[in-house]
C-alpha cells in the first residue's frame, strides 16, 4: 500500500536545515605541559602563539658566571686606581711638607723650632702650619697619611749642628709604594726623598 506524503510536508523537508553541534576537540596536555614542552597552538589558521620555555638552570649558572668575571675585572681596576690614587697623594703631601718646612726655617740657623722629640715635633709643625690640614688629626696632635698610618716630623744632629737637619717618617705604605717614591718616575723629587725616612 503506497501513502501519499503531501506536497506541503517535502517542502518542509527539503528547506529544513539539520544544524551540527560544534565539535570540541581535548587537548591531552595542560597549559602547564604546554609551557614546559614549548608548545605551538594554531587557531584556525591564525597566527600560530609560541609559549616559551623557562631558562634552565645551566644557563642562569652561564649568566651568573659571567657577570662574576665582569666584576672582579671591575673590582681590579678599581683597586689599582685606588692604589695609584693614594700613591699620587702621598706624593703631593711629602712635596708640600717640604716645601713648607724649607721656606718657614729658610732664615732660621736650624731646624730647632721642630724639636728633636717625634711626638712634640710633630705638633710643633702642626703649630707652624707646615703640614696640609687633610693630616692633622681632630686633637691637632698626629697626623695621618693616604694609608691611614701615621706620620712624624722631629729635627735631627747634621753637620755638626744638634738640630742641622729634620726628618719625616713615614709608616704604613706598602711595598709598590715604596718601590714607586724610590724611582725616578715618582712626582717626588730625589732632593726630598733625602729627608724622608718610609717605613713599611
Amino acid at each position: 500500500m503506497k501513502t501519499k506524503i503531501p506536497m506541503s510536508c517535502l517542502r518542509a523537508l527539503k528547506n529544513a536545515r539539520i544544524r551540527h553541534p560544534k565539535t570540541i576537540t581535548v587537548d591531552p596536555l595542560s597549559s602547564q605541559a604546554k609551557l614546559a614542552r614549548g608548545v605551538t597552538e594554531e587557531d584556525n589558521g591564525a597566527r600560530g602563539v609560541t609559549i616559551e620555555r623557562g631558562r634552565s638552570m645551566v644557563e642562569m649558572l652561564g649568566v651568573l658566571a659571567i657577570i662574576g668575571v665582569l666584576s672582579a675585572g671591575a673590582l681590579a681596576g678599581y683597586s689599582k686606581a685606588m692604589a695609584k690614587n693614594k700613591m699620587n697623594k702621598t706624593a703631593e703631601q711629602i712635596s708640600m711638607m717640604i716645601t713648607n718646612i724649607e721656606t718657614r726655617f729658610i732664615n732660621e740657623e736650624d731646624y730647632s723650632g721642630l724639636g728633636s722629640d717625634p711626638a712634640t715635633g710633630t705638633i710643633n709643625a702642626i703649630s707652624l702650619g707646615v703640614v696640609p690640614d687633610e693630616m692633622i688629626s681632630e686633637d691637632r696632635r698626629t697626623l695621618k697619611n693616604a694609608y691611614q698610618d701615621s706620620v712624624q716630623i722631629y729635627s735631627v744632629p747634621y753637620g755638626g749642628l744638634e738640630h742641622g737637619a729634620y726628618k719625616v717618617d713615614y709608616h704604613g705604605l706598602p711595598k709598590e709604594a715604596v718601590i714607586y717614591f724610590a724611582t725616578p718616575t715618582s712626582n717626588v723629587e730625589n732632593s726630598v726623598m733625602m729627608n724622608v725616612s718610609i717605613n713599611e
